[in-house]
């Protein structure tokens, strides 16, 4: 039993590394055309948005921000903050760095909610929302599907942050190793 927590957090790093690497070759495939800007621009900006109203929840203070702005080295966007260096500022900054999941996992329920998508994952009730309304479908599978392919954080939201990401890690899947001492 003890060693179902320290499982969850390898699959959940392991699970959101190969997002990212994913995410990284297929965005590097299609290119940085219109298309490419088209479908990642919804994305981005959530992506960005989380970051930033992270960064204010925890009063850093945001020096510059840019939701969609493809530059020629892959950057898309970014939110640039300072903050004042204390004990749980690696913590505080992983926050931010990782913020993108949240807003995205938001953004998503926002989206199934607007659309009145199936809620669960039955592939049937998919199939006829496709088939019933095909616009909507559409419109929704756009958005949903740039949210979510934007909503894994990048390296460079971890950046320093490795540090505070491994001793969450390890206090997260120590818990249940202290779950009979209570």
């Amino acid at each position: 039993m003890a060693n179902e927590g320290w499982l969850a957090i390898i699959s959940l790093g392991v699970s959101l590394t190969l997002l990212s690497l994913l995410r990284d070759r297929v965005f590097s495939t299609i290119g940085r055309g219109l298309l490419f800007r088209l479908y990642a621009a919804p994305g981005v900006f959530v992506h960005e948005l989380s970051h930033a109203l992270t960064a204010i929840l925890f009063r850093f203070t945001i020096t510059k921000i840019s939701f969609f702005s493809p530059q020629p080295d892959g950057t898309l966007g970014f939110v640039q903050y300072q903050y004042r260096p204390t004990l749980i500022s690696p913590v505080l900054r992983l926050f931010v760095g990782i913020a993108p999941l949240f807003g995205g996992f938001a953004v998503v329920c926002i989206l199934n909610w607007l659309f009145l998508a199936p809620a669960t994952i039955d592939w049937s009730a998919l199939y006829n929302f496709a088939g019933d309304e095909p616009l909507r479908f559409g419109i929704w599978m756009y958005f949903t599907s740039s949210v979510v392919a934007n909503a894994v954080p990048s390296k460079f939201d971890l950046n320093n942050s490795y540090i505070a990401l491994y001793c969450l890690c390890f206090v997260i899947g120590a818990l249940p190793l202290s779950y009979p001492l209570f």
